[in-house]
């Protein structure tokens, strides 16, 4: 079953954010994860949770994305995303 990483991130220093992106996307890869939205134009439809960066990662698995969340390659990328802004994320369950 296939299981997504949903993360809303507000960026607050982009010079830091822009040292994330620049390696998390390898990480993603090396953990079968493939990005299904990154950043791009968004039209809010309900509510106001849209109104910053949306990212959307499906990965094989919960383990494999599970995997990629705790794995010491990402841990000091998510010490710099975390200091880079305001986030949440979720990890969900595909059907």
């Amino acid at each position: 079953m296939k299981a997504y990483i949903i993360a809303h991130i507000e960026t607050k220093n982009l010079d830091n954010m822009k040292k994330y992106r620049e390696k998390v996307f390898d990480i993603v890869v090396n953990y079968g994860g493939k990005y299904l939205v990154r950043g791009g134009e968004s039209e809010p439809l309900e509510g106001d949770f849209f109104q910053h960066r949306l990212v959307v990662i499906e990965f094989p698995n919960v383990k494999l994305a599970k995997s990629f969340y705790e794995s010491e390659e990402y841990k000091p990328l998510l010490k710099l995303r975390m200091k880079s802004g305001i986030s949440s994320s979720v990890l969900v369950k595909g059907i």
